[in-house]
């Protein structure tokens, strides 16, 4: 999440949740053949690495641009970001 902090500060929100989406999609479409073969080390980097990191970059990028348009409400802002993420997840 830090990083995804600092991406979205240098290339903007939208770059930075693009960025995780791929990554999102790539751990999911590695994860797919490596539950298949069975291998446990290709199933941890796509699951696990690839995911997470785009799990990352995703979450912190819409709370830091909700932060800017909203200085006075963060508690409000951060509760509907968190509440829509996890809403979008089930």
């Amino acid at each position: 999440m830090p990083i995804g902090g600092l991406l979205e500060r240098k290339h903007g929100a939208r770059r930075t949740s693009v960025l995780g989406g791929c990554a999102v999609v790539a751990g999911h479409l590695l994860a797919w053949p490596a539950i298949d073969a069975a291998s446990l080390s290709l199933l941890y980097l796509s699951a696990g690495a690839l995911f997470g990191a785009g799990i990352g970059l995703c979450y912190n990028s819409p709370i830091v641009c909700c932060y800017r348009w909203l200085p006075h409400h963060r508690g409000f802002v951060s509760g509907v970001v968190v509440a829509g993420y996890g809403g979008a997840v089930l």
